[in-house]
């Protein structure tokens, strides 16, 4: 179920890269074809809901790149070394249950560097070539505030991080996959900001 529905949000993130209608047309009929499949999954083999929500989540490259490297055993030379990505820091959620409103313990190691470069994390927000996010600027992620952005849809929910926990928002119930990333900013989410993650939570049923 995790590599169906990150297939579903890694064709949906990447569209807006392609400029050719004619490869957008095969993504597009690509990621109809795993959204079937992450339905089917969802409902025959787990026993939940098809579907989340009215919108699917859109990830970044190296976001989906982060987490599908957990089920990569081995690559060959000449496609690894034209591979231009890069995979942030692991974060995990502790809890063994979680709902809706709960406050989840997370654990995560910040990198003295966030990854540098100016793709954008979200669909509509992008940093330009040469510009730093100004929340980067800090020498080590360390010494910025903390947000966990909540990935249930198109636009992720920023909540505060406190002595490692965050609450969950309480409209989470019945939204299945939702995508967890740690990051420097309370706006937006870029691999320049990111300190960790996605993590993945589920949330089958509504409450």
């Amino acid at each position: 179920m995790v590599l169906e529905g990150l297939g579903v949000s890694g064709y949906l993130g990447a569209a807006k890269s392609i400029s050719n209608p004619d490869l957008l047309a095969v993504a597009a009929s690509i990621m109809t074809t795993e959204a079937r499949h992450n339905a089917w999954v969802a409902s025959a083999v787990r026993k939940g809901a098809a579907w989340g929500g009215s919108l699917d989540v859109a990830l970044a490259t190296n976001q989906v790149y982060s987490i599908a490297a957990s089920f990569i055993s081995s690559c060959p030379d000449a496609n690894a070394e034209s591979i231009q990505m890069q995979s942030f820091p692991p974060l995990h959620i502790e809890n063994c249950s979680y709902e809706p409103g709960q406050t989840i313990d997370l654990t995560y190691t910040p990198v003295p560097d966030p990854v540098p470069t100016s793709t954008s994390s979200s669909p509509d927000d992008f940093t330009a070539a040469g510009e730093q996010d100004p929340v980067s600027e800090h020498e080590n992620p360390e010494d910025a505030p903390h947000y966990l952005a909540i990935y249930a849809g198109l636009d992720p929910v920023f909540v505060e991080i406190c002595d490692n926990q965050a609450e969950l928002p309480l409209n989470l119930g019945g939204t299945g996959i939702v995508y967890a990333v740690v990051t420097t900013s309370l706006d937006s989410v870029t691999d320049a900001n990111t300190v960790a993650g996605p993590a993945l939570l589920y949330f089958p049923e509504l409450v």
